[in-house]
C-alpha cells in the first residue's frame, strides 16, 4: 500500500482571492510541524509548489499536525479488498470542500495531476490548511530500477518541455525522523539516475516537473549489499550446515534477515526441487537436516533489507552445499593406444560413492570403485564417447560427467626406398582411416626438400638426384590431429640400380654415422630477381600465404619452360632479399622428369640459353641471372583489390590475394573474402547459415574437435575446410532460439566445439554464436518463418487478502464452444473467430459474482498495449457487423462471442486477441444495452471494479508466445496540499484495479 502526502509551501498570484503565502518560509513562520510516522516532511518544499510525499506501508499509518498550540492525530489504513481507506481519529471528517479549498485546487490544469481526485474524505478544513484522503489514477513518478548504488526514477511529461526549460531532480536520506538533503539536479529528460547510494537505506526522491503547480516525490529501498564467504561447515550424509559474514556495507540499524533457498539436484546438476526459507537470528549460520539418503543439495543466500512494507533483496550466493563431495572432477583422457584408450577421474569425498559406472559408446563397460578405466578392443584412430557415473546407494546418480575420448595411431613399419621406379613404400599398423606425413631431407641435417601429406602408403620420388644422400621421415596421424612416432629412412641414390641403405628406424635415437653423413652437391642453381620486396608476411616458410606463393612461382616458371625440349619440373631452394634491399633473389633447380627410369637435373647454361631465346617482354638474362620486370601491384592499393583481412602476392605479370593470419578464405560461401577464425553468417530470405574454420578450430587446440548445433537438434556440415549448418525453413527446426519485439525477429544458433589435446582431454567447451535478425513485415513473405507457439493468457485478480480470482481466455473451433485451439491457426476470411472469456471462481467466495467483457481488440503482436489496435467490441458494445453473443454478456460467469476472421495489414500478420474483463459483484448490473448513452445517469460509473485483460493468439498461420500480465494489487496514495493562504490539504490515492491492468500491464510482463 502507498501512501502519498502533498502540501503547498507557496503559491504567490496564483489565488487573488485569497490570502496568499508569498514567502516558501511561512510554514515554518506560522509552527506548522507535519510529521507522517514521526518523519518530518515540512523541509520538502519549492517556492510557489505544491510538494508531495509518498512512502509505502502494510500497516495503520499515523499522521500528524501541529499549529497554533493544535495537535490532531489521524490512523488509517486500507481496507482489504477495496479501495476505501479506514480512518480512526477523535476529529471529524467530512466528503464536501470548502469554497476555500476549491480554489486552492484551481491551481491544477486538466492535464496535470493532483494527488486526490476522486473518493475525497476531508480530514480538516479551514484558512490555515485542508487535510483530506483520496486517490487519483494519474500519480506521474515511478521508480523504474534500483541496486545497492543506484536508483533509476522516471516521470510522465503531459506536454513536449521547452528548450528553455528543465526539471529539477532531488534526494534526500530518510534518517529516523528527518530527511537529510543529498543533491539537486536538473535536467531537460524524462528520467534520471541517481548514484553513489548506500545500501540498504530508505531515499526520498523528488521532482519538480517544469511548468508544473506540485513537485512529487517518492521513498524507495536500495538493495542490500551481498552476504559474505558463504561456505558449508559441517555436512554429513542428512544434514548440511552453511555459514556466512554480513555484509559490509549494510547499515547497522537494517533489519539482519536472510532468504535461504535450498536446490535439490539430480545427478546432471539439473533443479529438481527449490524450498526458501526466511533467517532472521543473529548468527549467521542456517542447517538443513532430515535430507534423504543420498541427497544431493546446493544452497542459495540472499541479504533482505525491509522498512514498512517494502522489501528489496541482494543478488544470490550460491555455495555447493553437500554436492561437491560427490561431484566427478578433472574427468581425462589419460592415455590412447592402437586399440584402447583410458580415462581418470576424481571426487572430492567417496564416502557417499558407492561405485562408478564407465559406460563406453553408451554401454555400460564397467562398475568400479577406482577412479581410472582402460577400455579396449577399439579401432584405431577412432573417435568414442565416454561417460562415467558415480552412484550413490543401489542407484542414485550423484554426478554424471562425459569426455570424448580418441584412440591413437599406430607405428609406421617396413619403410624402404625401391632404387628401380624411386618408390618409397611402408606398411600401416592402423589399417584405414588414418593420413601420413612426410618430409623428405638431404642427409639428416640438410635442408628440407618435399614435405606433405598422404592417403596412399607409397611415395613416388621421382626428383631425386644420383649418388644423393636422403633422409625420410614418415609418421601416422589421425583425423583429429594426433599424431605417431615417426619412423626414419636414410637412403644413397645409385645410378646402378641399387639402393644404399644407411639408417632406418624411428626418431628415438641417432649414431654416430648419422652426424657425420656430409653431402657435395654440385651448384646447379638458377637464380631469378624479381623487381619487388618480399613483405615480412611472407618470409614464414610455413605459412599459408608463403606456401602458395612458392606455389604460383613453380607455376609460372614451368609455365615459361613447358616449351623445352623435355618434360621439366621446377623445385625452389630459396628467397633472400637482395643487397639493396629493393628486390628478391629467388633460386631455383631443374629437372628433367622426361624419363620413368631417372630423375635428371638440368644444366642451368641450357636453361638460361632456352629463356633468353624466348625474348620475353619483361624477361633480361645477364651474367647468369634471370631479371624478371615486373611491376608491383601490391604496392599501391589502387593496382589491387585485395581486402584489409588479405594480403596481396605478386605472381609475375599479375598479383592475387590472400588471407592475413588468423583469417580464412571464406570464397565457397561468400564469394571471395577473408573472415577471421574463417566465422561467416549468411541471413538470407530463404535460408539462414552459418560457419566457421576447421582449420582455426584445429590450430588453435590442437585438433580433437567435435561439434553439436544448437545441443543436436540438428547436425553440423562438414567439409574439408568448414563446419557449417544451412537451414531452410523456420530454423527452430533445428533448435534455434528465437527472440521478438514489435519490429523484429531474432534467431540465434549456437555450435558447441569440444576440444583436446594430443594425449589428454581438457573437457574445454567453445560456445560459438550466429545470430540472425529479420523485420516482422518482411518474415512474412520469406521462407524463414518466425513460427511462434500458441498461448492462452490468464489473470489473476486479489478479490479479498485471501482470494485470487483467475480469468481466462480461450478461442474455439465452432459455435459449440466443445473444442479450443491449442497449437497454431489459420482461418479464411470467411471464418470465425469463437472466443469465450470465463472467470474462474470455484472453492472461493466469490461464486456469486459475474463476468462482464468490456472491450475487445486486436494487434499485431502479443503486447495488448501496442500503439495500434482493432477493436471490435467497446464499452461492452460490438462494432464489427459480423459480431454476434452466444450468452448475454454480464450475466454469468463466462461470456462467449464470435466475430468474422479479419486481419489488420497487407501483409496478413498474425493477429492476437485481447480482451478487457470487469468482474461484477451480485447486487450490481453487470447486463449492457446498446447501443451506450453518456449520459452519466445511465452508464454506470466503470471505475471501481476488479479487471483484468486476457489474450489468446495469434491467429494466422504462424505462432507466438505470451506471458500473462500481472496485478500488483490496489495503489493508495496520500496527499496534502496547501492554498494560497497557508492552507495545507492532505489526500490519499487507491489506484484501482481495472486501471492499473488497463494502463500498466506491460509494466509486469
Amino acid at each position: 500500500m502507498t501512501f502519498r502526502l502533498l502540501w503547498e509551501v507557496a503559491a504567490v498570484q496564483s489565488f487573488p482571492s485569497v490570502g496568499l503565502v508569498k514567502d516558501s518560509r511561512s510554514l515554518h513562520r506560522q509552527g506548522i510541524n507535519l510529521r507522517l510516522d514521526n518523519i518530518e516532511l515540512t523541509s520538502i518544499r519549492s517556492e510557489r509548489k505544491f510538494a508531495s510525499f509518498s512512502v509505502t506501508s502494510f500497516n495503520v499509518l499515523t499522521l500528524n499536525i501541529e499549529y497554533a498550540g493544535i495537535f490532531k492525530v489521524w490512523n488509517f489504513s486500507i481496507v482489504s479488498g477495496s479501495d476505501s481507506i479506514s480512518v480512526s481519529s477523535l476529529h471529524s471528517t467530512v466528503n464536501l470542500p470548502t469554497n476555500s479549498t476549491l480554489e486552492a485546487l484551481r491551481s491544477f490544469k486538466p492535464h496535470q495531476v493532483f494527488a486526490c481526485e476522486s473518493n475525497i474524505l476531508y480530514l480538516h478544513q479551514n484558512e490555515e490548511f485542508i487535510l483530506a484522503l483520496g486517490h487519483t489514477m494519474r500519480f506521474p513518478l515511478t521508480a523504474e530500477s534500483q541496486s545497492i548504488s543506484t536508483l533509476l526514477i522516471s516521470w510522465r511529461e503531459d506536454t513536449p518541455l521547452p528548450p528553455d526549460q528543465l526539471h529539477v531532480v532531488s534526494l534526500y536520506r530518510l534518517d529516523l525522523d528527518a530527511l537529510v538533503p543529498l543533491s539537486n539536479d536538473s535536467t531537460h529528460s524524462s528520467h534520471y539516475r541517481f548514484g553513489t547510494l548506500k545500501p540498504c537505506r530508505r531515499y526520498v526522491a523528488c521532482v519538480e516537473t517544469a511548468g508544473s503547480p506540485s513537485v512529487v516525490c517518492l521513498t524507495e529501498l536500495t538493495d542490500p549489499d551481498v552476504p559474505r564467504n558463504f561456505r558449508v561447515t559441517v555436512w554429513d550424509s542428512s544434514s548440511v550446515t552453511v555459514a556466512w559474514d554480513c555484509p559490509l556495507n549494510n547499515p547497522a540499524p537494517a533489519p539482519t534477515v536472510f532468504q535461504v533457498t535450498v536446490f535439490h539436484l539430480n545427478g546432471s546438476d539439473h533443479i529438481l526441487e527449490e524450498a526458501s526459507f526466511r533467517h532472521e537470528l543473529d548468527d549467521f549460520v542456517f542447517f538443513v537436516g532430515g535430507l534423504p539418503p543420498c541427497s544431493k543439495v546446493k544452497l542459495g543466500l540472499r541479504a533482505v533489507c525491509q522498512f514498512q512494507g517494502q522489501s528489496r533483496y541482494s543478488s544470490m550466493v550460491l555455495s555447493e552445499g553437500n554436492s561437491a563431495n560427490s561431484q566427478i572432477i578433472n574427468l581425462y583422457q589419460f592415455s590412447s593406444g592402437l586399440d584402447n584408450y583410458t580415462v581418470n577421474w576424481s571426487v572430492q569425498n567417496t564416502s557417499s560413492i558407492s561405485t562408478f559406472r564407465v559406460y563406453h559408446q553408451g554401454e555400460l563397460q564397467s562398475s568400479t570403485l577406482i577412479t581410472s578405466h582402460t577400455v579396449t578392443g577399439l579401432l584405431p584412430c577412432q573417435q568414442y564417447s565416454c561417460r562415467v557415473e558415480a552412484v550413490c546407494g543401489d542407484d542414485t546418480v550423484m554426478s554424471i560427467r562425459t569426455i570424448q575420448t580418441r584412440t591413437g595411431p599406430g607405428m609406421v613399419v617396413e619403410l624402404q626406398f625401391q632404387q628401380q621406379d624411386s618408390m618409397a613404400l611402408w606398411r600401416s599398423m592402423s589399417g584405414p582411416g588414418v593420413v601420413f606425413l612426410y618430409q623428405l631431407s638431404e642427409g639428416r641435417s640438410g635442408p628440407n626438400i618435399r614435405r606433405g601429406r598422404l592417403t596412399d602408403s607409397t611415395l613416388p620420388l621421382p626428383d631425386l638426384q644420383p649418388g644423393h644422400k636422403y633422409a625420410l621421415e614418415v609418421m601416422e596421424e589421425c583425423e583429429g590431429g594426433q599424431r605417431g612416432a615417426f619412423a626414419l629412412l636414410c637412403f644413397v641414390t645409385d645410378t646402378s640400380n641399387d639402393a644404399l641403405l644407411l639408417k632406418k628406424g624411428n626418431s628415438t635415437g641417432q649414431t654416430s654415422d648419422d652426424r657425420r653423413l656430409q653431402f657435395d652437391v654440385p651448384n646447379q642453381d638458377l637464380l631469378l630477381v624479381v623487381p619487388w620486396l618480399m613483405p615480412s608476411s611472407l618470409k614464414d616458410p610455413t605459412a599459408e600465404p608463403r606456401v602458395k606463393l612458392e606455389d604460383i612461382i613453380k607455376n609460372k616458371l614451368q609455365a615459361l619452360l613447358r616449351e623445352y625440349r623435355q618434360k621439366i619440373e621446377v623445385q625452389l631452394i630459396s628467397f633472400e632479399d637482395s643487397e639493396s634491399k629493393t628486390r628478391t633473389k629467388i633460386t631455383f633447380q631443374t629437372f628433367d622428369v622426361s624419363s620413368q627410369d631417372a630423375v635428371v637435373n638440368l644444366s642451368p647454361k641450357e636453361q638460361l640459353d632456352y629463356i633468353n631465346s624466348l625474348n620475353h617482354p619483361h624477361i633480361i638474362v645477364e651474367d647468369d641471372i634471370i631479371y624478371w620486370d615486373d611491376s608491383d601491384e601490391c604496392d599501391s592499393p589502387t593496382q589491387n583489390d585485395c581486402g584489409s583481412n588479405s594480403l596481396c602476392i605478386n605472381t609475375l605479370d599479375s598479383f592475387t590475394c590472400v588471407c592475413k593470419p588468423g583469417y580464412y578464405d571464406t570464397s565457397p560461401f561468400l564469394g571471395p573474402s577473408c573472415h577471421e577464425k574463417g566465422m561467416f553468417t549468411l541471413c538470407k530470405k530463404g535460408y539462414v547459415a552459418g560457419g566457421i574454420s576447421k582449420s582455426f578450430l584445429i590450430q588453435l587446440f590442437g585438433g580433437n574437435v567435435s561439434v553439436i548445433l544448437n545441443d543436436g537438434y540438428c547436425t553440423m556440415n562438414e567439409t574439408e575446410e568448414f563446419y557449417f549448418y544451412w537451414i531452410t525453413g523456420p530454423p527452430t527446426q533445428c533448435g534455434a532460439k528465437k527472440h521478438m519485439n514489435q519490429t523484429h525477429v531474432e534467431f540465434e544458433n549456437t555450435m558447441t566445439v569440444t576440444l583436446s589435446s594430443e594425449t589428454t582431454i581438457t573437457r574445454r567447451d567453445l560456445q560459438v554464436l550466429w545470430k540472425c535478425a529479420y523485420h516482422r513485415l518482411a518474415t512474412s513473405i520469406a521462407h524463414v518463418k518466425p513460427d511462434l507457439d500458441w498461448f492462452n493468457s490468464f489473470t489473476l485478480v486479489e478479490f479479498n487478502s485471501s482470494r485470487l480470482l483467475e480469468v481466462s481466455m480461450a478461442l474455439y473451433t465452432d459455435a459449440s464452444f466443445m473444442y479450443n485451439y491449442t497449437e497454431a491457426v489459420e482461418l479464411s476470411s470467411s471464418e470465425y473467430l469463437y472466443i469465450q472469456v470465463t472467470l474462474h471462481s470455484q472453492n472461493t467466495l466469490a461464486y456469486n459474482m459475474t463476468l462482464e467483457v468490456e472491450s475487445c481488440w486486436a494487434t499485431e503482436s502479443s503486447n495488448p498495449q501496442e500503439e495500434r489496435k482493432a477493436f471490435f467490441l467497446r464499452e461492452g458494445c460490438p462494432i464489427d457487423k459480423t459480431f454476434n453473443w452466444y450468452l448475454p454478456n454480464g450475466s454469468q460467469q463466462k461470456s462467449r462471442f464470435s466475430v468474422q476472421m479479419f486481419t489488420m495489414s497487407v501483409q496478413k500478420m498474425p493477429i492476437y486477441l485481447h480482451c478487457l474483463a470487469r468482474i461484477c459483484s451480485s447486487d450490481e448490473n453487470c447486463t449492457m444495452i446498446c447501443p451506450v448513452r453518456k449520459s452519466k445517469n445511465v452508464r454506470r460509473d466503470l471505475g471501481n471494479k476488479m479487471a483484468a485483460i486476457v489474450s489468446a493468439g495469434p491467429v494466422s498461420t504462424r505462432t507466438a508466445k505470451g506471458k500473462p500480465s500481472h496485478w500488483n494489487g490496489p495503489l493508495i496514495v496520500l496527499s496534502v496540499v496547501g492554498g494560497a493562504i497557508g492552507l495545507l490539504v492532505l489526500t490519499a490515492l487507491g489506484v484501482h484495479a481495472a486501471k492499473a491492468i488497463a494502463e500498466y500491464p506491460w509494466r509486469h510482463q
